[in-house]
């Protein structure tokens, strides 16, 4: 039998996890700057592992989510920076 206060209880929302914001902006900001060589891979890496870890506690899961598609696409562009820019440095010079 369930007491009143626990079907309250059941019924409050669920607060959002500090987690997922931080994960969700972790992404935005290294979408945002994923042009940049190096600091758009390190960041877009780390927003990832911060969205699969928010993704796992099962808080907000669609703030997870978005942190994983955004932080997937500034990890993929600040690697293909990051290659083109070490490609660019070393093509031969002209003698």
């Amino acid at each position: 039998m369930t007491s009143a206060l626990q079907r309250r209880a059941s019924r409050e929302p669920r607060p959002a996890g500090v987690l997922g914001w931080t994960a969700f902006v972790a992404a935005c900001v290294a979408f945002l700057i994923g042009w940049l060589p190096v600091a758009g891979l390190v960041l877009g890496a780390a927003a990832l592992v911060l969205s699969a870890v928010a993704l796992f506690q099962r808080r907000p899961v669609w703030m997870g989510l978005l942190g994983l598609i955004l932080g997937g696409l500034a990890t993929v562009t600040g690697l293909v920076t990051t290659i083109g820019l070490v490609a660019l440095l070393n093509l031969p010079t002209a003698p």
